[in-house]
């Protein structure tokens, strides 16, 4: 097998890679709870979707919002190169995309670490009085902070491809 024929192939390989980490990342984002609210009476959490765009008297967060956008965009550009790369389509531009990709994927799940903030900011105080003492802590969830180690390590796997080729 030649060197170009491998070298295609591994890139192909890795950019496989690059959308299973993006989409499990994405899936986990809206499908595990986001928010886990946990106080003396017991827990209670929100889930992804509430997280994300609100929902009954809560308000969507800019970090949630952000990074399933970020996170969406990259799936939908990595979808878009695979089709290309499955066609034979070359463009000028692919190593910018990639970058770009990487960028999306890794801004996303970093902004994921931000949503417990984001969230209590835009919520304001959820918390509830017991005996004259608010008790209440929130904790991001753990479906989502795999998502957010997905996501960054599908952007690191992005750049790396782009720095090691010739």
């Amino acid at each position: 097998m030649s060197k170009k024929k491998q070298s295609s192939q591994l890139g192909l390989l890795l950019l496989c890679l690059e959308v299973l980490l993006a989409v499990v990342a994405l899936v986990l984002l809206m499908a595990t709870p986001g928010v886990v609210y946990k106080t003396a009476l017991g827990d209670n959490s929100y889930s992804g979707i509430q997280s994300i765009f609100g929902g009954d008297k809560l308000s969507p967060s800019w970090a949630g919002l952000l990074s399933f956008i970020f996170i969406a965009v990259a799936v939908l550009s990595l979808v878009f190169l695979v089709v290309l790369v499955l066609l034979k389509k070359k463009f000028a531009f692919v190593n910018l995309c990639k970058l770009i990709i990487a960028g999306l994927l890794i801004a996303g799940g970093v902004f994921l670490f931000f949503e417990t903030a984001a969230f209590t900011s835009a919520n304001g105080n959820l918390s509830i009085s017991v005996g004259g003492k608010n008790y209440a802590s929130y904790a991001l969830g753990a479906g989502w902070i795999i998502a957010a180690i997905l996501s960054i390590a599908g952007g690191a796997v992005s750049g790396i491809e782009v720095f090691l080729q010739k």
